[in-house]
């Protein structure tokens, strides 16, 4: 009996170790005025994606840019890179490419690699045979639409941009997805004909001021007579 328990974890213990695990992850991006959308992606994805917005106070790609780095302004351009890897030991017969683009920025042109197709806000691009160390790059300018068509609010607004990538396994046709994003601020109009002051005195606020007045000297007065019959 304790030789087929040892067989049996002896079993489980190797089934382990040689089945690949199929995990799934979170991605959750948040926009301008709230809400948050999340999706399922495979942990252990042999497509690797790294999504970057160029800084141009460091003149570099980078992951994000924090508010305190670079706040964009009205029609100025924005660019971005995106690196896709195979780095599993399988091709990928078919791979999809989808970036989002947020709101109030609009598509201008690609900078880089493989032009895709543009359409209503979403920019697409299609590859086959994308074998082992493959790896490809695509970049790409949006523009930040002028005052009037930003948010009447005061302050930095952040806007956060993901890309997706699908690939249909040549082995056995299954899929692997993957998604990256980048967050980046901009900085909206100030809020005209907000009222910085309060309104001058007139006829009606005079009539406040005195019916205050005489409530003020009401109060004092019944204190002053609990005071004096103490």
């Amino acid at each position: 009996m304790k030789k087929l328990l040892l067989s049996v974890i002896a079993i489980l213990i190797l089934t382990l170790a040689t089945t690949k695990l199929v995990e799934a992850k979170e991605i959750c991006t948040t926009q301008y005025g709230g809400g948050q959308t999340c999706e399922n992606i495979d942990e252990d994805a042999d497509l690797s994606i790294d999504k970057r917005v160029y800084n141009p106070d460091d003149s570099k790609f980078e992951n994000h840019i924090e508010l305190n780095d670079y706040v964009f302004t009205e029609g100025e351009e924005v660019e971005f890179q995106i690196v896709v890897k195979n780095t599993g030991d399988v091709t990928y017969k078919e791979v999809k490419l989808t970036d989002e683009l947020p709101d109030f920025v609009t598509f201008k042109e690609f900078t880089g690699g493989k032009d895709g197709d543009y359409d209503n806000g979403v920019i697409t691009w299609k590859f086959t045979d994308f074998k082992k160390g493959d790896s490809k790059t695509f970049k790409f300018k949006v523009e930040v639409v002028e005052s009037s068509k930003l948010p009447k609010d005061s302050g930095d607004m952040q806007l956060t941009n993901v890309t997706r990538v699908e690939g249909t396994r040549k082995d056995n046709n299954e899929k692997d997805k993957n998604a990256d994003f980048s967050r980046f601020y901009v900085r909206l109009p100030e809020v005209k004909g907000a009222i910085t002051k309060l309104p001058e005195a007139g006829a009606v606020s005079n009539i406040f001021a005195g019916l205050l007045l005489i409530t003020g000297f009401a109060i004092r007065t019944m204190l002053n007579k609990k005071a004096i019959s103490k």
